[in-house]
């Protein structure tokens, strides 16, 4: 074992428990939670993005070292130092993991819609 990261036990609700699989890119490991997005380097926190607006549910890295991920209706992009760079707020519930093509366009679905964007 090189490492581990336990979970803030003083949190002992939901919000805190990991609920993806992990991502990792080059040194960092991301664990994405109920409310939290982590950034992990040998168990250490680096630094953890919050949001308030839904629960994170799944996440995607991109080749150039940003996150998007999704929580309730709106679709995020943070870069390796847990920096925002954009925020999306679309009708539906967003229910897969959002991915990029080759032309650089994100596709996001909820249950109901499929979206593309530029």
């Amino acid at each position: 074992q090189k490492w581990r990261y336990q979970s803030d036990k003083s949190q002992s609700d939901e919000k805190n428990k990991s609920v993806a699989p992990p991502i990792v890119t080059n040194d960092k490991v991301f664990l994405l939670s109920q409310n939290n997005l982590f950034a992990l380097k040998n168990g250490n926190i680096l630094w953890n993005f919050k949001v308030k607006d839904g629960i994170m549910k799944t996440a995607t890295a991109l080749a150039d070292g940003t996150i998007l991920f999704v929580a309730g209706t709106t679709l995020y992009r943070i870069n390796e130092e847990g920096k925002y760079l954009f925020k999306l707020t679309l009708d539906n519930p967003l229910v897969t993991s959002p991915i990029i093509d080759q032309n650089g366009q994100i596709h996001v679905a909820s249950s109901e819609m499929l979206y593309a964007i530029i």
